[in-house]
């Protein structure tokens, strides 16, 4: 079932879940256990967020094949990088998500 919900811009947003029914979780910066994992995924994210630059610098460089063989094996690298990075902050998501099972993991994984 598709529920529709009016935007403050005026627009309607269309969802096939509610967003009454997602799952939030209210980072407590107050306790150093969780203030510790927003500070870990705070940095994991500008860490992906420069490694996603430099990604895109070394794209630019694709239609100079001089260049692009140059960068082939560090845009290979990068790549490798991102992928270790997005994966280390979804595990951070999820550690914050206690009652997240491992099937609950597959299936969010899965999409």
């Amino acid at each position: 079932m598709i529920t529709t919900k009016k935007a403050k811009s005026g627009t309607n947003e269309y969802f096939t879940t509610p967003l009454s029914r997602i799952l939030i979780k209210k980072i407590d910066l107050s306790d150093p256990k969780e203030k510790t994992k927003h500070d870990r995924i705070t940095e994991l994210v500008i860490e992906l967020i420069s490694l996603l630059q430099e990604k895109n610098q070394l794209e630019s460089n694709q239609n100079d094949s001089k260049k692009w063989v140059g960068n082939y094996i560090e845009y290979t690298r990068i790549i490798e990088k991102i992928n270790e990075v997005e994966l280390r902050i979804n595990q951070e998501i999820y550690s914050l998500f206690s009652e997240l099972t491992q099937n609950d993991i597959r299936i969010i994984e899965a999409d």
